[in-house]
């Protein structure tokens, strides 16, 4: 016996179409089980090979045929589907998981249509279609993700334990039995009551959607970030930037390659290509309104002198998350020390906005924005500032 129960990906993010998926499959289960009405949910909710519908096709992936039915496949979609929606995102794994569950539906279709006829009007049920199309995309996207499996087994005692092996390797051992039930199926052979080429239809998808996609380049780019990883923990950081820079030679909007970029570079005094490199992860995180990530940064570069229009980025980052003193002080100093007209006008518009809606300091906003219209009597921004003062005035 062999049992896969976890992975060395980590995830970052709350795998909420994941939860959401196996919570409607265990809560179908539930209402049939104690409603005693098991049997009816699959005839009148199960896919139909001799008459196709729609609804039948979406409804039979939420229906299972019993207990360790719904176990096992709840199983395999927690441990490989949390690392599948971390990487690809809830809105395109989703879709992916329909995509895969039709394509498993239609090759089961199929199969009955040519080789079955007798399993025509026999229900397939099971989330099991769309869960293969998931393991599918994992064992190209995530090929060197290592799989941690538990195994048992009696040969005059019992022998239980742990090993790990790529996903790619676990995945094809997952599929392998697949083929082979399928084409003796496909050749007269006695069934098991396993769908088997509906297994291979969300497989098959699942890897070609991966190749279409070119998820096995990123999966390539997440092997190298794990032996970046393994370099800087052992200090080879010169092994690391080589690495590094050919992740960002495919990927240069890659914030994560940047970030370890710099800190590579920092740790063989290459100061000024590690301040560039720290500077462009920031940028990249600010632009994308990844404020928290984007001040993370500034604060480890923080003694390190920087262009204006970064310093003004993080300002705006640092008042959108409500840091009021820190964009003030930021503000200020733009405001009277900028190289740059432009930035000196927004960081002084700036300042007055914080004072009036950061600190609710009437008094002191007015001022500033007075002084602001004062001294740029033709910006841009000044029917926008001059709201702001009417508004400074109604308050004490």
């Amino acid at each position: 016996m062999f049992i896969p129960y976890a992975t060395n990906h980590p995830v970052r993010r709350f795998p909420v179409v994941t939860v959401t998926l196996i919570g409607i499959n265990v809560l179908v289960y539930l209402i049939g089980a104690f409603t005693g009405s098991q049997e009816s949910m699959i005839a009148s909710g199960g896919y139909l090979p001799g008459h196709p519908s729609l609804l039948r096709a979406v409804s039979s992936d939420f229906i299972h045929g019993g207990l360790m039915h719904l176990l096992g496949n709840m199983w395999y979609l927690w441990v490989f589907g949390i690392v599948v929606e971390d990487g690809l995102g809830p809105g395109l794994y989703l879709a992916f998981y329909f995509l895969t569950a039709f394509a498993a539906t239609g090759l089961h279709h199929w199969f009955a249509a040519v080789f079955s006829p007798e399993s025509m009007n026999i229900p397939a049920v099971g989330a099991s279609g769309a869960i293969a199309g998931i393991l599918g995309v994992c064992a190209v996207r995530y090929y060197r993700t290592q799989v941690k499996i538990w195994y048992l087994y009696i040969i005059f005692k019992i022998y239980h334990g742990v090993f790990s092996i790529p996903s790619w390797v676990a995945l094809s051992l997952w599929i392998a039995p697949e083929f082979l039930g399928g084409i003796r199926a496909a050749a007269g052979g006695q069934g098991d009551g396993v769908a088997h080429w509906a297994h291979i239809g969300g497989f098959v998808l699942g890897v070609w959607l991966s190749l279409f996609f070119n998820f096995e380049k990123q999966g390539k780019h997440d092997a190298i970030m794990d032996n970046v990883s393994e370099k800087m923990q052992s200090g080879s950081a010169f092994g690391a930037e080589a690495e590094l820079r050919e992740v960002l030679a495919h990927n240069p909007r890659n914030t994560e390659a940047h970030l370890r970029l710099a800190r590579a570079l920092m740790a063989q005094s290459k100061v000024n290509e590690a301040l560039e490199s720290y500077r462009e992860a920031m940028r990249l995180h600010l632009i994308a309104d990844e404020n928290d990530a984007g001040i993370g940064i500034y604060k480890e570069i923080s003694t390190q002198t920087l262009p204006d229009m970064d310093l003004y980025m993080v300002g705006v980052a640092m008042e959108k998350e409500k840091r009021y003193l820190d964009a003030m002080e930021i503000m200020t100093r733009l405001a009277s020390e900028a190289a740059e007209p432009d930035i000196r006008e927004q960081a002084a518009m700036r300042r007055g906005k914080i004072l009036l809606f950061g600190f609710n300091r009437a008094g002191e906003a007015r001022t500033a924005l007075n002084d602001f219209l004062q001294k740029y009597p033709d910006s841009i921004w000044r029917s926008l500032v001059e709201s702001w003062l009417a508004g400074a005035e109604q308050k004490p």
